[in-house]
């Protein structure tokens, strides 16, 4: 061992031991980085670093983009060597990648509980050198955060504003790791992480003599001129080999001990139980630990006093955290909601764990995502165990499952000094068999233990099952005299009193949904709520793909003889060649999923009709028994009055996050969309008319006037194109149908026309407008003269009315008005003929008037036409009844008539149309400082 390997090693144990992860650290394991190549090739970029993904679509539609890479971190294990990293006791983590992969090698050491920083103006802990309480700072944010200070940048300007954020974080470091600590490196990707050596030399440069140590220093890092001069200057010293290695190297030479908690006493850790107290082991200790949380003495402290913002930060951290691990100060602090279901399950464990005889059935607490189960466990250990009655383990979800032989070890020790019984809480979101496998295998060797599990779906009617319910209930005990969403609305203004009025809004409307009360009012925990989702989507998943031979068939019987010959595998036969959403290959589970999300992200349930030639493609004999097949109530069967049965998503904002985290783009919603449309049928089908107006629901949804308009924006020529297939290939020929594809074509023009900076060409646009009056015209010989069809004639003459002016405008811009005025006389006159089939509509009247302010605003067109068009306008303001319009309508009405009397010289109709403007603003909560404010349309 050298000198420097052994004076590295006492600065690590005696001084603050500060690691940081540079963006390459995905990279050394394999010299290939999984996660980035994801981002690659779902949102484009070439190459092999981060910045790669600043060129990317990823900025898009960001939202949808970061939920989707944090689904990817959950998918993929962390590096091993990162574990053996992270079993040191560091007191501090910075990195500077983005993802959460890195925190799960953390959570492997069950001493220590994880706090994570983004940001330099949230939080700054006050222990920032805590080993037991680790707080792992990302300088340039995470996918798992929504927040714009919080997240990752996604394009270049986004990286230009991150830096300031970055750089005041770094400058901590100094006084952090102080002149007797250290900072370890390891990869790190020089010139290409993000944090540079630009911006790292700042640091190293305020750190003395060997304080600095970069691991897995590779050439490019050893000949970067800044590194090189702080080499030079004894500053930092470069090491070739990886960090792991070194450390398992001064392990095995006694210097250093990897995976025990620091100031540990020196014969173990102590248990009291009643007045007795009981040293745990250390070989025990580390035994146990390997496999539960042993809840020792120190949770029990009180923690210290923190003044009121330092109180409401914690209190989101705690609920942001608690899925993973629970926050026992958090316990101590008061920051569990206690829910109605919890007096029951508390109840049912007390009078079990007081119980003599042995136990062969655990407790299980059920329920969705969302509705408290991991914090309610987590208070149940605490409250237990703060009665310093019984021993407690607790298990946090994991991938590695328990070993029953450290429980049991640990449970006779437990009992050989005078425990009655063990409780066991095992937050594992698995099988309820695991459960009961567990409970028999301890009791089956004697031990005294109660075993409390969680699970998804809905508890069986027996004694030992518990219910979390997704909504708040509006009575509560007898005893408290108070009902959960009073006491959940109090309980929150403690720690968040601006939030009243909102919670108090969402009680009279009758929102009392546990999981949307916290997602609208904590948007930290967001992304802890996509987490549990995107978990209970993958159980889901991973249950249902291994269905029966009796339940799936292939496309043919060869296939099914494969499959029982065992030439082939079950989960080989759900896959398909279609069975692709956005380049990335699914199972018939997950495209259903998917399928069902997208619809649901806008409270649309998909008719079970659509979803089966969706998804069946002749694969499927049994639909019914396959969604059954999954145990969670993640999609769910509707049936309306008429007996139609319809699959939806459990709840509308659920739907979101999961669209966000599955797919990660507008562009895979499309296809989603694609796959739904494209198996629409009208004719020889009962169910036609709910599937049009299914269809039309979507496409509304994700059109120019839905909610997300502006996330699907780049793909409404694409909505248009699958309208057009629709109706050319499959002969989907409906006039609602064909006025929702040329409304996208029009919108896609109009766009243009707004934001100059797209790609249309002028040719391209006219192309687009001719398509949209082409399907319009198509549309009004289908519906005929009837006066049964006089509203959907209106409908479709006002969309043919602003196609028309569209490509009036347009064709100004690149021709004449000469050339162009036809197409005016021609818009106008549809608008008045929907005008008369209907006129209480005023689109009519908008395609009027925002037209002929296009033609007035020209002074040299011809004074007789002119003239002709001022008449038309005077017309249209008699027809027009503004007092029934909606107050958006009344505005814009109001705004062009004042364009309009400015255009046409008429003082009083400009001030008239003002002043109403005026009222209709105020009335709407709108009214702007002075004239000059007054926006043009169009």
């Amino acid at each position: 061992m050298t000198q420097l390997t052994s004076e590295l090693s006492e600065r690590l144990k005696s001084g603050p031991a500060f690691l940081l992860l540079g963006q390459n650290y995905l990279k050394l394991e394999s010299g290939r980085d999984p996660f980035l190549s994801e981002i690659l090739r779902k949102y484009g970029g070439t190459g092999d670093d981060y910045g790669q993904i600043l060129a990317g679509r990823a900025s898009e539609a960001s939202e949808a983009a970061l939920a989707w890479m944090q689904g990817r971190c959950d998918r993929f294990p962390h590096p091993e060597w990162l574990e053996t990293v992270a079993s040191f006791p560091w007191s501090g983590v910075y990195t500077s990648a983005i993802d959460t992969i890195c925190l799960k090698a953390f959570r492997t050491t069950s001493w220590r509980e994880l706090q994570s920083i983004y940001d330099s103006e949230t939080l700054n802990p006050s222990d920032p050198r805590n080993r037991h309480r680790l707080h792992c700072t990302f300088l340039f944010g995470c996918v798992n955060q929504d927040d714009k200070n919080k997240r990752p940048p996604l394009n270049e300007d986004e990286l230009d504003v991150r830096y300031s954020v970055a750089n005041a974080l770094a400058r901590r470091l100094p006084e952090l790791i102080t002149p007797f600590g250290t900072l370890v490196i390891e990869g790190y990707a020089g010139d290409l992480d993000w944090f540079s050596p630009e911006k790292l030399t700042p640091v190293i440069q305020m750190l003395n003599q060997a304080q600095v140590h970069i691991f897995s220093a590779n050439e490019g890092i050893k000949q970067n001129s800044r590194i090189a001069r702080r080499v030079q200057e004894g500053k930092v010293i470069l090491h070739d080999e990886n960090l792991a290695v070194y450390l398992l190297r001064v392990q095995e030479a006694g210097y250093v001990t990897l995976g025990e908690p620091p100031e540990k006493e020196e014969y173990g850790r102590r248990i009291t139980l009643e007045e007795k107290s009981l040293t745990v082991p250390l070989n025990l200790w580390n035994q146990v630990s390997r496999s539960a949380t042993i809840l020792d003495d120190m949770i029990l402290l009180e923690p210290p006093h923190i003044g009121e913002n330092k109180l409401y930060t914690e209190f989101r951290a705690f609920l942001a955290e608690s899925s993973n691990r629970p926050i026992w100060s958090g316990y101590a602090r008061g920051f569990a909601f206690k829910r109605n279901f919890e007096s029951r399950l508390q109840e049912i464990v007390t009078k079990t764990l007081k119980s003599n005889e042995l136990q062969d059935e655990p407790v299980i607490l059920c329920g969705q995502s969302g509705t408290g189960k991991s914090i309610a466990l987590g208070h149940l250990a605490y409250s237990i165990r703060k009665e310093k009655k019984y021993p407690v383990l607790f298990i946090e979800h994991r991938s590695k499952l328990p070993l029953s032989s450290d429980l049991d070890t640990f449970c006779k020790w437990a009992e050989d000094l005078g425990a009655s019984a063990v409780l066991i809480i095992w937050d594992g979101m698995v099988e309820q068999e695991q459960y009961y496998e567990l409970t028999k295998r301890l009791s089956s060797r004697g031990r005294k233990v109660v075993v409390v599990g969680s699970c998804y779906g809905e508890a069986a009617n027996k004694i030992n099952f518990v219910q979390a319910p997704a909504s708040l209930s509006n009575v509560g005990p007898r005893r408290e005299g108070i009902d959960e969403i009073s006491g959940f609305i109090a309980f929150v203004e403690k720690f968040a009193s601006s939030s009243s009025v909102y919670l108090r809004t969402l009680s009279a409307q009758g929102g009392d949904r546990f999981l949307v009360a916290l997602y609208r009012l904590l948007p930290p925990t967001k992304s802890q709520i996509r987490a549990g989702l995107a978990k209970e989507v993958q159980y889901a998943e991973q249950d249902s793909s291994k269905p029966s031979v009796e339940k799936v068939a292939s496309q043919t019987t060869f296939a099914t003889a494969f499959l029982k010959a065992g030439l082939i595998t079950e989960d080989q036969l759900l896959f398909s060649e279609d069975l692709v959403i956005d380049g990335e290959e699914v199972t018939l589970l997950q495209k259903l999923i998917r399928l069902v999300m997208v619809p649901g992200r806008f409270g649309i349930n998909l008719p079970l009709e659509i979803l089966m030639r969706a998804i069946n493609r002749g694969a499927i004999t049994d639909f019914v028994s396959l969604i059954k097949r999954l145990k969670t109530d993640i999609v769910q069967w509707y049936e309306d009055a008429a007996g139609n049965f319809e699959i939806g998503a459990r709840h509308q904002i659920e739907a979101q996050e999961i669209s966000k985290s599955l797919l990660g783009s507008a562009k895979a919603e499309v296809d989603c969309a694609r796959d739904i449309l494209l198996n629409i049928r009208e004719k020889g089908n009962f169910n036609g008319e709910t599937e049009i107006s299914f269809a039309v629901s979507l496409i509304r949804s994700m059109g120019p006037k839905g909610l997300a308009a502006n996330y699907f924006a780049p793909y409404f020529l694409e909505i248009a194109k699958i309208l057009r297939q629709l109706r050319e290939d499959y002969s989907v020929q409906h006039p609602s149908l064909m006025l929702q594809e040329a409304t996208l074509l029009t919108e896609t023009v109009q766009r243009q026309r707004r934001n100059p900076s797209l790609i249309l060409s002028k040719e391209e646009r006219i192309e687009l407008l001719d398509r949209a009056e082409n399907v319009l015209r198509i549309a009004l010989d289908q519906v005929g003269l009837d006066n049964k069809n006089r509203g959907r004639r209106s409908r479709l003459l006002v969309e043919l009315a602003s196609v028309l002016g569209t490509k009036f405008t347009t064709l100004k811009e690149i021709q004449n008005y000469e050339e162009s005025l036809p197409f005016l006389k021609q818009a106008q006159e549809a608008a008045f003929d929907a005008l008369s089939l209907d006129s209480e509509n005023y689109y009519p009247i908008d395609v009027l008037l925002w037209t002929s302010r296009e033609l007035l605003s020209d002074k040299s067109i011809d004074i007789g036409f002119r003239t002709e068009i001022e008449a038309n306008v005077y017309h249209v303001f008699t027809l027009a009844e503004s007092e029934e319009y909606s107050p958006d309508q009344q505005e814009r009405f109001h705004r062009l008539r004042h364009q309009i009397g400015d255009l046409v010289g008429s003082h009083e109709l400009s001030e008239e149309a003002f002043q109403a403007l005026l009222a209709a603003l105020h009335n709407w909560g709108m009214i702007q400082e002075g004239r000059g404010t007054v926006l043009c349309f169009r």
